[in-house]
């Protein structure tokens, strides 16, 4: 993945979470650590498609495979 492709991939990550978090704001049966716990899986998701960028991209970490 490109570097632009990349920070274009974050953005629309990042609005599409803080849209789906107002919107789930609003109901009223959705408590505050239910969003909190979406937007930690939210982040994990984010952090293992950083490290397999960087796993499929650094030639260091392909020799020791």
């Amino acid at each position: 993945m490109s570097n632009r492709a990349f920070w274009i991939f974050v953005s629309i990550l990042l609005l599409f979470g803080s849209v789906t978090g107002f919107r789930l704001s609003g109901l009223p049966k959705v408590e505050t650590y239910k969003l909190l716990n979406v937007a930690g899986l939210s982040y994990n998701f984010l952090g293992v498609l950083v490290l397999s960028e960087l796993l499929a991209t650094s030639p260091r970490w392909k020799d020791t495979w």
